[in-house]
């Protein structure tokens, strides 16, 4: 039970410091604890209209789980644009990078890990 409390907490203190990255970038990547395991969501939202595509890659248990696909954004919309759910021992280690190239600008990349 320490171990998984112990894990939850340092996952919580990674997922905290997503604030910076977020309020810059158009697409986003988000994780949260789920029951027995972890929640990984990429988002969307911009003020002004936006294109691009993405890649998720998350990594967990010795599986890789990949999704891609296009965005395109109306100014002022927020959606969910891909959500993986992967079921975890406790303390377990897992992995997401997010790969986002606009159709219009500099390409980057955003990573949580449960370390």
């Amino acid at each position: 039970m320490f171990k998984l409390l112990g894990a939850m907490t340092a996952m919580a203190s990674l997922i905290s410091g997503e604030g910076a990255d977020r309020a810059q970038a158009p697409v986003y990547l988000v994780a949260e604890p789920s029951a027995g395991g972890v929640r990984v969501q990429v988002l969307g939202k911009s003020d002004a209209p936006y294109e691009g595509v993405f890649s998720l890659d998350v990594e967990a248990g010795g599986n890789v789980s990949r999704h891609r696909g296009s965005v395109t954004l109306g100014g002022g919309e927020h959606v969910t644009l891909s959500t993986v759910t992967v079921g975890l021992a406790p303390a377990a280690a897992w992995r997401a990078t997010l790969r986002v190239e606009p159709k219009s600008g500099s390409a980057y990349e955003q990573v949580r890990t449960s370390e």
